[in-house]
């Protein structure tokens, strides 16, 4: 078979078969257990019945029978063992994730979600047959997301756990579509599409679009759970179930809990019950906050004094400067500070750059739902309407025009949600970041800036703070437990800081790091 299988569940799978116990149900939930078995039986069936498109596992096992389940399990010619437990627990967390997702959103079918979700852990899967190597690199790669994982795959091995499932061709059209698409947003420079289109609900493509979506969450999710010090992976993972799947700040805990349990399910299936407890050691630390912001230079700090003193005066505060030099991890550290006078209200964001004339309303005010084909849906400033606040992320990426509607609504302190006549008041706190200089660039509406009147922060980037870099980069090596610790290396780091570019700031930061520790990762098990 093309993929390989984790060694604990094939051992159980053979055991039920050879029972002749076990129903088609509980074969299926196997299957949905282990990418490996699960891509390796639609790759089967489409090689023996290419005319057949089933992306159902039981639809699939009916077609190829015992004989063929029988091929199945003795044609796997590579089980992972024990020293992969780490691996299926990540995929068991992203299947979880993905389950409690569709319970509250009923997506699609339950073995199409499931199915979608473990996509990338196939793609690692086949990544780890064809590179052994890269066995030593998992426990940093499963940090990473997924734009900085294909990034570090591409250098080491010239490929990447996407592309390889992409370059599968007998797999159900519905798997490859989503897997196109992931093709799509994520480049093999490791780059992401921004924003990706929304598809209208009635065309081919909302079902791909949402189960690619659901396949995001999920790993998002599954990260927060294994690596809480990873604070970017738990701020995806609640952006995306805001933005898609309806949630609150309130109801990510809940949401993580609920996955852990699914979790501890699983693992009791394959009498793994000691496996949650020493693969989640820190899990119960997800909730915890994590934002800080942090300088060397004094006339920095003099420019971060007056923004701590506007956050403890209740000011609305817009900062710029360019791509990832922290314009967000600043503004959610200004929310979590004690003397914050809305730290315990809700926190949003809103990402403008997608947000167009037909979503506005719907995104910023929520919907009724059952009007005009918009779905019920709760708006950002619905959530922030008694003393949160709203985090209007890259403000200068909103079409002029709907910023001046949000200028009128913010002056008038109410708003309309779709399909209701009566207005809904509100008072919140707005914070904005941009890209461009807030009044030289002509991309911030004029009325806005009357509306919020925000005290304005530039935060310069790293080759303008240079002595900030070696500080940060330490910070980084701490949370992502990067394997740095060669005095030499760290001489030619020092090196690197002072005279690189960092076009992208803190990308170029980060991706070096984890570039020079995976290359030292792979170095102390031997050449590539």
């Amino acid at each position: 078979m093309n993929i390989p299988v984790f060694r604990h569940t094939l051992n159980t799978l053979k055991a039920i078969s050879d029972s002749q116990k076990a129903s088609l149900g509980e074969i299926s939930g196997h299957f949905l257990s282990d990418p490996g078995l699960l891509f390796n039986l639609f790759i089967y069936v489409k090689e023996k019945y290419p005319a057949k498109d089933f992306h159902l596992v039981q639809s699939a096992l009916s077609i190829i029978g015992e004989q063929g389940l029988e091929y199945l399990m003795q044609g796997s010619d590579t089980a992972l063992g024990e020293e992969y437990r780490l691996l299926w627990s990540y995929g068991m967390l992203i299947r979880s994730a993905a389950e409690d997702l569709n319970k509250n959103s009923a997506i699609a079918e339950y073995d199409l979600v499931v199915t979608s979700a473990l996509i990338p852990i196939a793609g690692i899967m086949i990544m780890l047959k064809k590179y052994p190597k890269m066995k030593e690199l998992l426990p940093l790669l499963l940090k990473l997301n997924t734009e900085d994982r294909i990034f570090i795959q591409e250098r080491l091995f010239s490929s990447n756990h996407m592309r390889e499932m992409e370059i599968i061709e007998n797999i159900p059209d519905i798997y490859k579509g989503i897997i196109y698409l992931a093709g799509f947003v994520f480049s093999r420079e490791g780059k992401r599409l921004e924003e990706l289109d929304h598809p209208s609900r009635f065309s081919e493509a909302y079902t791909r679009y949402e189960l690619f979506k659901l396949m995001e969450v999920a790993e998002s999710a599954a990260q927060s759970i294994l690596f809480p010090q990873v604070i970017e992976a738990q701020e995806r993972c609640k952006e995306s179930l805001k933005k898609h799947f309806l949630a609150t700040e309130a109801d990510f805990e809940d949401y993580l809990a609920s996955v852990i349990g699914g979790f501890e399910a699983r693992c009791a299936e394959y009498a793994l019950e000691d496996l949650p407890s020493e693969i989640l050691k820190g899990a119960s630390s997800f909730g915890q906050s994590g934002f800080s912001f942090k300088t060397t230079s004094a006339q920095f700090n003099q420019e971060l004094e007056r923004i701590y003193e506007a956050n403890r005066q209740g000011r609305n505060i817009l900062v710029w400067g360019e791509p990832d030099v922290g314009k967000r991890l600043l503004l959610a550290s200004l929310h979590q500070r004690r003397d914050n006078p809305n730290r315990n209200n809700p926190f949003i964001s809103v990402y403008c750059s997608g947000i167009t004339e037909d979503s506005f309303e719907s995104e910023l005010f929520g919907a009724k739902g059952g009007f005009g084909g918009f779905e019920k849906h709760r708006g950002a400033l619905d959530i922030v309407k008694e003393g949160g606040t709203a985090l209007l992320k890259n403000i200068d990426k909103m079409p002029l025009a709907l910023q001046d509607r949000l200028a009128l609504n913010i002056k008038e302190g109410r708003f309309f949600r779709v399909g209701e006549t009566k207005a809904v008041d509100f008072q919140c706190r707005i914070f904005m970041s941009s890209r461009s200089h807030p009044e030289d660039s002509g991309l911030i509406s004029k009325s806005l800036m009357q509306a919020v009147e925000p005290v304005i922060l530039r935060i310069p980037p790293l080759r303008e703070r240079r002595l900030d870099i070696e500080m940060i980069a330490d910070a980084i090596i701490s949370k992502y437990n990067l394997p740095i610790y060669d005095s030499s290396l760290m001489v030619g780091l020092k090196e690197y800081y002072e005279g690189h570019a960092f076009g992208y700031n803190l990308l170029d930061l980060k991706r070096l790091l984890f570039y020079v520790s995976a290359r030292s990762i792979i170095s102390r098990a031997g050449s590539l």
